[in-house]
């Protein structure tokens, strides 16, 4: 496996979420650990985690160095706060144990239509992650 800078797992992440179907992705949310999981290829097993910043990790195969998924951490407690599109992720996931108020699902439910919105938004911060990781 190549090492390679954020920026150019950043890239490559931003090209992954321009051609890959929503429906392919496979979202999981941990409430103990506050973290959410974002799969591209939830078969693929020989991968490790690539630290980009803030608890942000991309998951890349050992053999093609390719990025497989995306691991956040402190999803509710911190990032969310910064990338408000992370709430509507956790949200896809319908984490057992999780109950935001009636207001927040109203909400939340006015502004995401369709859970390929999420995605696209946070396809659309992926720059705004590239300059936090630099």
């Amino acid at each position: 496996m190549a090492k390679r800078t954020v920026s150019e797992y950043l890239s490559e992440l931003a090209a992954i979420f321009e051609h890959l179907d929503p429906g392919a992705m496979d979202f999981a949310f941990d409430l103990l650990s506050d973290t959410l999981y974002v799969d591209f290829d939830p078969s693929a097993v020989n991968s490790v985690n690539v630290y980009i910043d803030r608890g942000w990790m991309v998951r890349v195969s050992r053999q093609t160095d390719q990025i497989l998924g995306l691991q956040i951490e402190n999803v509710l407690a911190r990032e969310a706060e910064l990338f408000p599109f992370l709430y509507d992720l956790v949200l896809l996931t319908e984490p057992e144990g999780f109950e935001p108020s009636p207001v927040e699902m109203a909400m939340r439910r006015s502004i995401l239509q369709h859970p390929s919105e999420a995605i696209g938004r946070f396809r659309d911060h992926i720059p705004e992650l590239a300059v936090a990781g630099n």
